[in-house]
Formats: C-alpha cells, sequence, structure tokens
C-alpha cells in the first residue's frame, strides 16, 4: 500500500547536502537561517527548544522569507522525501509563528527532551513501535478481508498510530511537548498522506 512508504520515510535520516542534487540543496538552503538561531533540539530535528520569546521573535521576522525562498526551489527537489521533509518545516516555522504556536513552542522548549537527546532517540524508536503496529494491524485485516485496504477503510489503524505517538511522547518528555509533536504529526499527515480521507 502506498502510504507504508510515506510513514516509513518519517523516520529516514536527513540526508548529507553532498548527496543531494542542486535542486534539494538549494531548498535545503532555506532553511539555514532560522535553523541557525538554534530553534530546535539539534540541526536536524524538529523538536523545538525556545526559549526566549527574543529568540521567537527574531525566527518570526524571517519566516516569510524563507517560504518564499522554500517556494520557489521546492520544485526543483526531485528527492521526495527531502521535499516532504522542507514543506514539513515550513508548516512548523508558520504554525510556531501563530499565538497559539507562539505559546505551544514555547512550553514545548522547556521540556527535558530538548535537552537530553537520549529521550528523542527513545522517542523515536517508540515512533517506530508505533508505525509496526500500524502496519501489523493493517496486514491483519487485508489477510482476514482477502484484499487490499481502501485509504478510508484504514483510518481506525491511523487513529490508533496517531494515539500511540502522542502517549509516547507524553511519557517520555511531558504533556507539553505532546501538544507540539501532535499537531507536527497533523501537519506531516497533509503531506504524507494526501490522498487519506479519514
Amino acid at each position: 500500500m502506498t502510504w507504508k512508504l510515506l510513514i516509513v520515510l518519517t523516520c529516514l535520516p536527513v540526508a548529507s547536502e553532498s548527496t543531494m542534487s542542486s535542486g534539494c540543496a538549494a531548498m535545503r538552503q532555506c532553511e539555514t537561517s532560522i535553523r541557525d538561531e538554534k530553534i530546535f533540539a539539534h540541526q536536524e530535528s524538529l523538536l523545538i527548544k525556545v526559549k526566549d520569546e527574543q529568540t521567537l521573535g527574531r525566527v518570526c521576522r524571517k519566516v516569510p522569507t524563507t517560504i518564499n525562498c522554500i517556494d520557489q526551489n521546492v520544485q526543483h527537489c526531485k528527492e521526495n522525501y527531502l521535499s516532504k521533509d522542507t514543506k514539513l518545516f515550513k508548516d512548523i516555522v508558520q504554525f510556531i509563528c501563530t499565538p497559539e504556536g507562539r505559546q505551544v513552542a514555547m512550553d514545548a522548549g522547556k521540556t527535558s527532551c530538548v535537552v537530553d537527546r537520549s529521550l528523542e532517540m527513545r522517542f523515536q524508536f517508540k515512533q517506530l513501535g508505533c508505525v509496526k503496529g500500524y502496519f501489523s494491524g493493517i496486514d491483519a485485516e487485508e489477510a482476514r478481508l482477502g484484499r487490499k485496504l481502501e485509504y478510508h477503510e484504514a483510518c481506525k489503524f491511523r487513529t490508533k498510530v496517531d494515539e500511540c505517538v502522542k502517549s509516547g511522547m507524553e511519557t517520555m518528555c511531558g504533556k507539553e511537548m505532546a501538544i507540539y509533536v501532535e499537531k507536527m504529526w497533523e501537519l506531516w499527515n497533509k503531506h504524507g498522506f494526501p490522498e487519506d480521507k479519514c
């Protein structure tokens, strides 16, 4: 099923610029001015670690230029998972500059996961476990029915994986980061599951 590949892509490592096409490298370069503000847990992370309003203010002033740069370059990147990652980055920085997103980002930036990378790694393993459960549930249902599921039939399994990811982050990093990750997961689904009717 096509969504199996899409969900696995959330767990792939970021490619180094030396292995990217020039179009993808230019697209990823658009992120630099915001990433240089050190608002994420580490250079390739999307876990937020904003510590003060001044930093967030600087980031938000850079967002329009960053979005324009991404929009101009994204069509030249043929590596689908890289363009999806950058679209997610774009959506996240737009979100954290809304009134709701500012509060979510400030709260999440104070949690333990942003200072302890081992917690992020443990969450990634938890996420893989959630995804494995998603696949297993779909495979069992397809075996029972003797056919492939339609997208809308997978919704109950999507709900379970969404709940699994959120609860995993809340257990390891606290409610504040879980709220942020829930939003990040929602934004990812827009790009990862464009045909999804759930």
